[in-house]
């Protein structure tokens, strides 16, 4: 499924969301640096080519250049 711009743009805002909710409950749950950090850049990476998505999707143009 092709996604709109719009769409990609909220899906990222609601998985950045979910990673303040984790950070939330990973201090309120006093979890390791380590394995918090482990996570958080797991999801920062999924909400990064989601917004790399958005970029292509308002393009239109797949990954070409304008210059």
């Amino acid at each position: 499924m092709i996604m709109t711009q719009e769409q990609a743009i909220l899906k990222a805002q609601g998985q950045f969301e979910q990673v303040l909710d984790l950070v939330r409950r990973a201090s309120s749950e006093a979890r390791r640096i380590d394995q918090v950090e482990s996570d958080l850049w797991g999801r920062m990476l999924e909400i990064n080519r989601g917004l790399v998505e958005a970029f292509v999707a308002g393009h239109q143009q797949g990954d070409l250049a304008v210059w």
